[in-house]
């Protein structure tokens, strides 16, 4: 959950950081989602859309990070 809270704040303070920055964190969270899934919370998946929504020029989150995501939430629902 705290790369997730660090996508949330970076928009909720509308911060710019280079592209490479950003694309790092998203690998980040990628990277630990395939890893560790259990880790991340449905409300973890709802802060980073969020946070892409509210500052897309700051946040261009990538495809297979959104791909992720969904399986999370798909997950959520089914209650597993």
């Amino acid at each position: 959950m705290e790369l997730s809270n660090v996508i949330w704040a970076t928009s909720t303070l509308q911060l710019e950081f280079p592209m490479e920055v950003i694309n790092a964190l998203d690998d980040a969270v990628c990277r630990q989602i395939e890893q560790k899934p259990d880790i991340f919370s449905t409300q973890s998946v709802s802060n980073i859309v969020w946070a892409a929504g509210n500052h897309p020029t700051g946040l261009v989150l990538s495809e297979r990070l959104f791909y992720l995501m969904a399986q999370i939430a798909l997950a959520g629902l089914d209650g597993s």
